[in-house]
């Protein structure tokens, strides 16, 4: 992708990834670095709510702390 030379590259994570956020927000951290290095613009797009699909118990709140901690991040970086 890297080699492409884009303006600009999305990065989406669905709510399925919330299961793990730690992990999510680590990936997310360093897609976002890797691509910002290579002078191509990040957008993320946070976690949105599921359609028709319920969520457990906790995932509302960790799709919330996947999003604020992103968000928190690419204050601090961009």
């Amino acid at each position: 992708i890297l080699a492409r030379n884009l303006d600009v590259l999305v990065i989406q994570s669905g709510s399925n990834n919330v299961a793990s956020p730690e992990t999510v927000i680590t990936d997310v951290k360093a897609t976002i670095d890797l691509v910002y290095a290579a002078g191509t613009l990040p957008v993320y797009l946070s976690i949105t709510n599921r359609g028709s699909a319920s969520w457990a118990s906790n995932q509302p709140a960790q799709a919330f702390y996947v999003n604020q901690s992103i968000k928190d991040y690419t204050k601090q970086t961009g």
